[in-house]
C-alpha cells in the first residue's frame, strides 16, 4: 500500500490529467460519478490501485486520447498486487471524527444494541444506520464501535452511489482479507460466500458496511453462522433487509451544532456575529456544519459574522460550503445521480416549494402530475434521503437542499421552463385557496341547532398551507392581479376573524385593500379597512392605526352611502375612540351604528359588528360595558342566529364580565358559552376561553374546585399556542388558589 501523500503513478497521472483539463476535483467528482473522496485518495496516493470501473469511469470523464487511458489503466493495474483487490478503500476504516459532537440519545441507542448482540447466543440482527447525505452516519458508527468491546471490527466502504460500487464478491472478498490476514483467497462468489458463512472466530466480531446502495449488496455477509455484528450505514432505508434494527438520523440538535462550531473558533472570532444564524445556514446538518467550522478555523481574521455575510445569499451558500476534499455539493450529488431523469426533474421542481413543510398534492401542482404519481416519486426521495417524510401526507426538504435542487434546476433547465412551473404551481395555489376559502365559510350565516360549521378539510388545508398562499397572495400582488387578491382577501375575512395565531392579517387585509383600490371597489374598501381596524384592536393593538382604518372605512362607506359597511365602521371608530379616552364621541358613534344595523334588520351583522364594542368598554367605562352586555345577551336569547356568531358575541360578553368583575352574570354567561364552544371541538381555542372565564367567575365566588378543573383544561388546551401572559395569568390564578388549600 502507498503511504498516504507519497504520489503513486496512478495519482500523479490523475492529478496531471486533471490540471491539464483545468478541473477541480469536484468538477471531476460531478462528471465522472466518483466521490471526492475516493479522487482524492487516488492522488495523494491513498489508493494505489483503483478498480477498474472506477479508472473507466475517471477516464471516460476526462476524455483520454487512447494513449492516455492504457497508461492511465497500466498504472492502475500495477498498484493493485495479486488477484484479488487490494485497494486500500476495502480495508482501511477511516478515523474517527476528533470533535464528535452530540448524538447522545442515537449513541445510546446503537451502543445497547451493540452490547446486546456482543454476548453470543445466536446471530445477531443487522443494525442499520441510514440518513440523508451528510448526516452523519459513519461518523456515528465508528464513534460507537469505539466504545463497545469488540476486539475486531472490519470495514468496508462499499461506495453504493459511485459508478465503482463494489459487488457482492468483492465485499466478501474484503471481509475475509481482513478477518483471515490475507491467507484465504478466492475467485468465485459460490467459494466466498462459502468460506464467508464457515468463518472460525474465537469472540464475536463487528462487521462495519459504509454507504450501501442496495440490500443486494448486504445480505451475503448476513449468511454466516458466526457471532458477526453487521452494522450497516446507507442513505437508503433498505427495507428489505427483513429482521434489522434501525437506527434513523435527522438533523443535529442545534445547540450541539454551535457546540461544534465553538470548538474550532477562537473568541475573537465568536465575539462577532451568531453562531445559531451559522447552524441555521447549515441546516443543522453535520457535515456542512464541520465544513462550515474548519472555514473559520483555517481563517482567524474572519469573525462568525463576516462568514455568515457569505451564506445568507442562497445562491452561492453551497459554493461556499467547501473545506478541502469536503464538499456538501458533491455529497448530495452522489444521492441525485442515483435517481432516474424523472425524479430527477420531479426534485428539482421541490426547489419551488420554499414552505417548512409541503404535501404530495402541493409537489403534483408544479408538473401537472396526480398526487399518486408524486407520492410515487417523493417514497423514491425518502428512500434515498433526498427528502424527509413527516406524519401524514408531509414531507420536508431541509433549506441546503432546496437550494441545491435549485442549483441544478438552473443548470439543466431552460428559463421558460422555470418559468411555466411557477406559474402552474403559482395558479394551482390561488386557485385552490379560493376553493378551501369558500368551502370554510360556506353557508356562514346559517341558523340552527346544525348551522354553519367551516368545513374541517379547508380548515385543515388552510393552517398547514399558509405560509404557500399567503406568499401567493403577495406574487399576485406583485404581478398586479388585483382581481383576485381582492376576492381571495375578502374570501378569507372568515377565516381570518378565527384563526389569528401566527399569521400577519394586516400585510394580507392591506394588499386586499390597496387592490379594491386599484379596482375601484369602495364598498370591498370600506369593509376591507373595518376589518384592518378590527385586527389591530383585538391583536396588535395599535389604536392609532386601528382608528386610522376606521375612519377610512366610514369616509368611504359614507362616500357611496353603503350603510351596512357604515354601520360596521362606525362601530369599529367607536371601539377605537373608547380605547384612547374619547368616551362620549365613542359612545354616540356606537349608538349611530347599532341603530343602522338594526333598521337593515341584519341582526347577524348587528351581533358580530357589537362585540367589538366590548374590546374597549370594560377599561374605559364598566357601567356601559355592563350594559351592552346585557343588552347583547338580550339580542342573543331573542333571535335564532348561527352557531359562529353566537360563539363569537359569547366569548366577548364573558370576557368583558370577567373584566369588571361581575361574577355571577360571568358565570351564567361563561355556562352558556361553554355549551355553545362544545359545538367547536375541533377548534379548541372557543373552548379553552370559555373554560379560562368560568375559572375565573368561580374563583371569584369561592369555587374554588371547580375553578382549578377549569383553569387547568383551560391552559392545558391552549398553552402550545396561546400568548405567554394569557397563560402566566392562569397559572398565578391557579398558584394562588394551591396557596388556599
Amino acid at each position: 500500500m502507498a503511504a498516504a501523500d507519497e504520489q503513486s503513478a496512478v495519482g500523479l497521472l490523475l492529478r496531471t490529467y486533471r490540471q491539464q483539463r483545468d478541473l477541480t476535483i469536484e468538477n471531476l467528482s460531478e462528471t465522472s460519478g466518483i466521490s471526492v473522496r475516493t479522487i482524492s485518495d487516488i492522488e495523494r496516493g491513498v489508493s494505489a490501485g483503483p478498480q477498474q470501473r472506477t479508472v473507466a469511469a475517471l477516464a471516460d470523464a476526462l476524455r483520454l486520447s487512447a494513449e492516455e487511458r492504457s497508461e492511465f489503466t497500466a498504472a492502475a493495474r500495477a498498484g493493485r498486487p495479486g488477484s484479488i483487490p487490494s485497494d486500500p478503500i476495502l480495508n482501511s476504516r477511516p478515523n474517527r471524527v476528533v470533535d464528535f459532537t452530540g448524538r447522545s440519545t442515537e449513541r445510546a441507542l446503537l451502543a445497547t444494541l451493540l452490547l446486546d448482540a456482543s454476548i453470543p447466543t445466536a446471530p445477531p440482527a443487522a443494525l442499520i444506520v441510514s440518513g440523508p447525505p451528510g448526516v452523519g452516519k459513519t461518523a456515528l458508527a465508528l464513534e460507537t464501535l469505539s466504545e463497545v468491546p469488540y476486539d475486531t471490527i472490519l470495514f468496508v466502504d462499499l461506495q453504493g452511489f459511485e459508478v465503482a460500487a463494489l459487488t457482492p464478491l468483492q465485499i466478501l472478498q474484503a471481509l475475509l482479507r481482513q478477518a483471515t490476514g490475507g491467507h484465504t483467497e478466492v475467485l468465485t462468489m459460490g467459494d466466498a460466500a462459502l468460506a464467508w458463512r464457515g468463518l472460525q472466530i474465537q469472540s464475536p466480531i463487528a462487521v462495519l458496511l459504509d454507504n450501501a446502495a442496495s440490500e443486494a449488496q448486504v445480505r451475503p455477509v448476513l449468511a454466516t453462522d458466526a457471532a458477526v455484528q453487521v452494522i450497516v450505514t446507507s442513505r437508503r432505508t433498505l427495507a428489505g433487509l427483513e429482521g434489522a434494527r434501525r437506527i434513523v438520523l435527522g438533523a443535529l440538535r442545534r445547540e450541539d451544532g454551535i457546540a461544534l462550531l465553538r470548538r474550532s473558533i477562537n473568541d475573537e472570532q465568536a465575539a462577532v456575529g451568531d453562531l445559531d444564524e451559522i447552524a441555521r445556514f447549515c441546516a443543522d446538518l453535520p457535515l456542512a456544519l464541520r465544513i462550515a467550522a474548519a472555514r473559520l478555523a483555517s481563517r482567524p481574521q474572519w469573525t462568525v459574522e463576516d462568514y455568515a455575510n457569505r451564506l445568507r445569499l442562497e445562491d452561492g451558500r453551497i459554493r461556499q460550503l467547501v473545506a478541502g476534499d469536503l464538499n456538501v455539493e458533491s455529497t448530495f450529488a452522489l444521492s441525485y445521480r442515483a435517481l432516474s431523469e424523472r425524479s430527477r426533474e420531479f426534485f428539482r421542481s421541490l426547489a419551488l416549494l420554499r414552505g417548512s413543510s409541503f404535501s404530495a398534492r402541493m409537489a403534483s401542482a408544479v408538473h401537472g402530475y396526480d398526487p399518486v404519481q408524486s407520492t410515487d416519486f417523493l417514497d423514491e426521495l425518502v428512500d434515498l434521503g433526498l427528502v424527509e417524510s413527516l406524519m401524514g401526507d408531509r414531507y420536508r426538504l431541509h433549506d441546503l437542499l432546496r437550494i441545491f435542487a435549485g442549483d441544478q434546476m438552473r443548470r439543466e433547465e431552460a428559463d421558460n421552463s422555470i418559468a411555466a412551473q411557477r406559474n402552474r404551481l403559482l395558479e394551482w395555489i390561488l386557485e385552490t385557496t379560493m376553493a378551501m376559502a369558500r368551502s370554510y365559510s360556506r353557508d356562514a350565516t346559517s341558523t340552527g341547532i346544525e348551522s354553519y360549521r367551516p368545513d374541517l378539510a379547508a380548515r385543515e388545508w388552510l393552517l398547514a398551507e399558509s405560509a404557500y398562499w399567503i406568499d401567493a397572495i403577495h406574487q399576485a400582488a406583485s404581478l398586479g392581479r388585483y382581481r383576485e387578491v381582492s376576492d381571495l382577501v375578502v374570501a378569507l375575512l372568515e377565516f381570518s376573524d378565527r384563526e389569528v395565531a401566527g399569521l400577519d392579517w394586516w400585510a394580507l387585509l392591506e394588499l386586499g385593500a390597496t387592490s379594491s383600490a386599484h379596482l375601484g371597489e369602495s364598498a370591498t374598501l370600506a369593509r376591507l379597512h373595518y376589518a384592518r381596524a378590527d385586527w389591530q384592536l383585538g391583536i396588535r393593538g395599535d389604536v392609532g392605526l386601528a382608528r386610522a382604518s376606521a375612519q377610512e372605512a366610514v369616509r368611504i362607506a359614507e362616500g357611496v352611502g353603503d350603510d351596512r359597511e357604515l354601520a360596521r365602521a362606525l362601530i369599529g371608530l367607536s371601539a377605537a375612540m373608547s380605547r384612547e379616552g374619547d368616551h362620549d364621541e365613542a359612545h354616540a358613534l356606537g349608538i349611530r351604528g347599532r341603530e343602522i344595523l338594526q333598521t337593515l334588520g341584519d341582526v347577524e351583522l348587528e351581533a358580530r359588528a357589537r362585540k367589538i364594542l366590548l374590546t374597549e368598554l370594560p377599561d374605559s367605562d364598566p357601567s356601559a360595558a355592563l350594559r351592552e352586555c346585557r343588552s347583547l345577551l338580550a339580542l342573543l336569547d331573542g333571535v335564532e342566529l348561527s352557531a359562529i356568531t353566537r360563539v363569537l358575541a359569547l366569548n366577548a360578553v364573558t370576557r368583558s364580565l370577567v373584566a369588571i368583575e361581575s361574577w355571577e352574570e360571568a358565570l351564567a354567561a361563561s355556562e352558556l358559552f361553554v355549551d355553545e364552544a362544545a359545538r367547536f371541538a375541533d377548534e379548541p381555542d372557543f373552548l379553552a376561553r370559555a373554560y379560562r372565564h368560568r375559572g375565573f367567575a368561580e374563583a371569584a365566588l369561592g369555587m374554588h374546585d371547580r375553578a382549578r378543573a377549569d383553569l387547568e383544561t383551560a391552559v392545558g388546551m391552549a398553552r402550545s399556542y396561546a400568548p405567554s401572559w394569557w397563560s402566566a395569568e392562569i397559572d398565578e390564578l391557579l398558584e394562588g388558589l394551591d396557596s388556599r388549600r
